[in-house]
Parts: C-alpha cells; sequence; structure tokens
C-alpha cells in the first residue's frame, strides 16, 4: 500500500483540487471543535491541502500531519512550510511522545460513508491496533474526528492540461474496491486500486468502543462525526 501512495503522490493533488474535496468548507467545520492553543493531529495529512486551510482558520493552535508516505510529506512540506510539525509514521506503531486535544481524518485513513465506516488500512486486527494507538495519542478529554463523505461512486473529472481522472467502486459487504485512472489523450498514465475496509450497522460500534471511543456527535454542518474517548 505504501508504494501505491508514493507513485500516486505525482497525480494527488491535481485530482483533488478537480473538485474531489471541498477543503475550505471542511476545515471550517472541523474548526467548530478547535479551541485556541488546542494541539490538533491530521493522519494520512497526504500533501498538506486540509491542514493548509485549518491553519488559515485556526491559526492560534499547534498543527501536526502524519503519513507514511516520505513522498506525500515531501509535497507536504513545501506547502506547509514551518507550520506543522510533519512526521513520517505509521499509525499502527507511530509513538509520538505527544498527547493531543483533537486527531482528525479527513478521508486520509478513515471516513464515514454516510453512516458506514471505512477505512485505508484492511483488516480487522490491523484497524483495532490503529484506533487503539489514536486513543492512545488523545487525552482524556480529546476527541477523534472522521470526516463525514457520499457513498463512492463511479466518476470522471478532468483536469488541467487534458488529463482525466477516473474513479471506478465495486462494493462488497464488508469492503470495497476503488480504482484511480489517469489518462490523456486515450493513454492510461497512471492507476491504482485500492481495498477499503467497511463496518456498516451495529459493527460501527462495535469496531469503536473496543477500541475506546464512543459515537458521540456530528458536527453542525453534518461534515465531520466526533468521537469522545470512553
Amino acid at each position: 500500500m505504501k508504494d501505491l501512495y508514493q507513485k500516486i503522490a505525482d497525480f494527488y493533488d491535481e485530482a483533488m483540487l478537480a473538485g474531489y474535496y471541498d477543503y475550505k468548507s471542511s476545515a471550517l467545520s472541523l474548526g467548530q471543535i478547535i479551541k485556541k492553543n488546542f494541539k490538533v493531529a491530521e493522519i494520512g495529512v497526504g500533501t498538506g491541502l486540509f491542514l493548509e486551510q485549518l491553519c488559515k482558520i485556526k491559526p492560534e493552535s499547534q498543527y501536526y500531519g502524519i503519513d507514511y508516505s516520505d513522498k506525500m510529506l515531501k509535497y507536504a512540506k513545501r506547502r506547509l512550510y514551518d507550520t506543522v510539525k510533519l512526521f513520517n509514521e505509521d499509525v499502527l506503531s507511530m509513538q509520538l511522545n505527544e498527547k493531543f486535544d483533537v486527531i482528525f481524518s479527513h478521508g486520509g485513513t478513515w471516513a464515514f460513508l454516510k453512516d458506514i465506516l471505512g477505512s485505508h488500512i484492511f483488516g480487522d486486527e490491523k484497524n483495532d491496533r490503529a484506533l487503539s494507538n489514536i486513543r492512545y495519542h488523545l487525552n482524556d478529554n480529546g476527541v477523534f474526528a472522521i470526516n463525514i463523505q457520499p457513498l463512492p461512486s463511479n466518476s470522471d473529472k478532468l483536469m488541467k492540461d487534458g488529463v482525466l481522472f477516473k474513479q471506478r467502486v465495486e462494493e462488497h459487504y464488508s469492503f470495497c474496491y476503488e480504482d484511480y485512472i489517469f489518462e490523456k489523450d486515450g493513454e492510461v498514465l497512471f492507476q491504482q486500486r485500492c481495498t477499503y475496509q467497511l463496518w456498516k450497522d451495529n459493527k460501527v460500534k462495535e469496531v469503536l468502543e473496543r477500541n475506546g471511543f464512543q459515537n458521540s456527535y456530528k458536527t453542525l454542518d453534518g461534515k465531520f462525526r466526533v468521537l469522545k474517548c470512553i
């Protein structure tokens, strides 16, 4: 999986900025729960597109970005300069010697697809390790915020220089495949397939509670689900 994200880094910004996410709107949403001098960490920071907006909206907090793709982090470093502390770490094993008020995932590792919890990490055991590690890095009054997205669907988006970004989705009950394809003039420049773990119905509550979280509330605009520590 890490190799896939190393390769897609060159295409990532263009694909995301072609309308895949509204970063400013999502940052305003998350800003509802961030107070002055909070320590805030993003899991799966990618190239820093989300944190760039969040730093502008809530500049009086301390920000950290975690990603296991060093190539993604090189892009993030160029974008964020010294405003964010960046860590090249795996969420399953990271030990940052820090405790945070807010940790969040904006689709980088976990996302809610309406009421379905999805993860870029495949396998219950690995997700348990990762979620437990998130809990370990939170203050007792801290929260874990996960963004809420529409259910994925097939889509085509035209980027600059005539590059077409195609997303193709194949959903099963407990997992789904998403294919990302970049084409120009009918030629495939790059493609990758990601497999996402899915939890539905009561399974969502089970996986969160056994790793120290309760499914607490949504932000006022419904863009993030906020999990409190048990």
